[in-house]
């Protein structure tokens, strides 16, 4: 099979993360792989280039970038696989069009990142649209609802690469701590992140603020912390601020693995939710728990992704963050099972052999169709190891997981907020459309 990987260009984002490893995942596997960044290269170029693999890099001018696709179409692939936020792109649309008109029989598999739907005719130019979580494709499935021809949808969870994360020695703990003037018998809660104040949330703040009252060994160390929850930590009370530690940004698996091994829990939540989060696998696989906050109103494919006591704790609100803080805060051997479990969950689900052998199902699937989009939808429906639809009670099931329980603000709003005419009308007065 000669697949071609799409995407907008190869800077370090996590979207271009996971082109760049099912790219070199489908290699291993035998198959021929090209990539195709239609506006720009970026620093994953070079990784491409040393596993030989064919490459085509446009650029912002129109001509440059189709350059780009000749080179692909004349390369002649059997399937592409396009990541793509989800929404409408024009500029992606007349990349996909040219490739089509080219070869009628090709067909093309989108990577949607963040389970948005494409309202416009281009949707036609995607067979299948693959989500990263339950929660993404429900998601889809509720805003594409009036969409003639009803889009399908199937879930297909990022790749995880296992091998670049596990845990660090005691002595690589011992050092980081000391580098940052963490004492070596605090209870260090961490967070990573994007400087992106949405993915960044200030429960995080006021939870530490309670727990740290009644626990003078808590420490809290933030990376990536954005400029706007700077102040946050200069309203926290003084005893309180002292043990927060901002080390510089981590740069490349070896640094990151090095922060984790200095966490005893990885503290998460964040406005927007995550849509799946990578960084919940890099540190499960550290064996750090998770505690991380249902938000059922956006993104929420983190309660999936964890586990309620399977890595980590889900909670709803403040007080169940401190309620989980203090459990695993007090409980050793409940933080080191659920750091054991979460890896092995992580190996289980996301690994690179696991989820390569589930996109292929899904490409086989596609082809097989012809173009033909309800025989894929009934395809992908008789696959026992393929989810393509998810109810209304899973969802619910979803929401209930973890400590604490649903406000009634999200309870009483996720049937509007899904309703794809508000929700396209929303979009439209905010001119995302």
């Amino acid at each position: 099979m000669r697949i071609l990987v799409i995407t907008r260009h190869l800077k370090s984002g996590g979207s271009q993360r996971a082109a760049k490893v099912r790219g070199f995942g489908f290699a291993d596997r035998g198959h021929d792989v090209a990539f195709l960044a239609f506006q720009e290269g970026g620093e994953r170029e070079a990784e491409i280039r040393e596993r030989g693999l064919e490459l085509f890099v446009g650029g912002t001018e129109a001509s440059v970038r189709d350059a780009a696709v000749q080179q692909a179409t004349s390369w002649n692939p059997d399937l592409i696989h396009v990541h793509r936020p989800g929404p409408t792109d024009p500029e992606c649309a007349a990349v996909l069009r040219t490739l089509r008109d080219s070869k009628p029989s090709l067909s093309v598999i989108e990577c949607n990142h963040f389970g948005r739907v494409d309202y416009s005719p281009d949707r036609a130019l995607i067979d299948v649209h693959m989500q990263l979580s339950e929660w993404c494709l429900w998601k889809f499935q509720q805003w594409s609802r009036g969409c003639n021809p009803r889009p399908v949808g199937v879930i297909s969870p990022h790749v995880i690469e296992s091998q670049n994360f596990y845990p660090e020695s005691d002595q690589v703990r011992r050092e980081f701590r000391e580098e940052h003037g963490i004492p070596r018998d605090a209870v260090v809660f961490g967070r990573f992140g994007s400087p992106i104040p949405g993915k960044w949330h200030p429960m995080i703040f006021d939870a530490f603020a309670k727990f740290a009252a009644k626990r003078p060994d808590a420490w809290l160390m933030v990376v990536g912390l954005p400029d706007l929850y700077k102040s946050a930590i200069d309203k926290l009370p003084p005893d309180a601020r002292r043990r927060v530690v901002q080390p510089p940004f981590l740069y490349g698996d070896k640094q990151l693995r090095r922060g984790y091994a200095a966490m005893d829990v990885f503290l998460h939540a964040a406005l927007i939710g995550e849509s799946f989060g990578q960084v919940f696998g890099e540190a499960m696989l550290c064996n750090v728990p998770v505690i991380t906050v249902q938000t059922p109103m956006r993104d929420n494919s983190q309660v999936e992704v964890v586990g309620h006591q399977h890595g980590g704790l889900v909670v709803h609100d403040t007080d169940s963050m401190v309620r989980a803080m203090n459990e695993l805060a007090q409980d050793p051997e409940l933080r080191a099972r659920l750091g054991q479990q979460g890896c092995q969950s992580v190996k289980d689900r996301f690994d690179t052999d696991v989820r390569i052998t589930d996109l292929l199902k899904i490409s086989d699937h596609t082809l097989a169709a012809k173009g033909d989009r309800e025989v894929l939808r009934q395809r992908l429906k008789d696959d026992p190891t393929l989810i393509s639809e998810v109810s209304w009670p899973r969802i619910v099931e979803l929401m209930n997981i973890g400590y604490g329980k649903p406000s009634l603000k999200d309870r009483l709003g996720i049937h509007p907020l899904h309703n794809p005419t508000i929700y396209r009308a929303f979009r439209k007065l905010k001119h995302f459309e």
